[in-house]
């Protein structure tokens, strides 16, 4: 009977005994592990954020390929642009060197009928 009465002496709240916090142990006891349930609902969500994660890595790769691709093509289109200035720029120079030679041989053929026609 004494013990059950120093129970209940210990159990019971008084004022000053309501308003201090529980002290932590110094035992370097491991915290108390999440009961199972606990864990057994948060599973949906875990497996929602990893089938996500997993979908969401998916394309990155092919994103990747993608953005190579569209570098590639763009370099390709700059490479081909400047060919084709390159082109016009030696057409030019075609026309311009086919005048001169054409200016070059009128000259040349009136140097040789001046030599084989003396002037009469």
């Amino acid at each position: 009977m004494a013990t059950a009465m120093m129970a209940a002496a210990t159990t019971s709240c008084s004022p000053r005994r309501a308003l201090l916090k529980p002290v932590a142990s110094s035992s370097s006891a491991p915290p108390p592990r999440p009961q199972p349930r606990s864990f057994l609902k948060q599973l949906p969500g875990l497996a929602a954020t990893a089938a996500a994660a997993a979908v969401a890595s998916v394309p990155l790769p092919a994103l990747a390929v993608e953005m190579e691709k569209a570098k590639l093509d763009e370099g390709r289109r700059r490479v081909e642009a400047e060919l084709v200035e390159a082109l016009a720029s030696l057409e030019g120079q075609k026309e311009e060197a086919i005048k001169a030679l054409d200016a070059q041989i009128v000259s040349l053929s009136d140097e040789i009928v001046k030599k084989v026609l003396p002037s009469a």
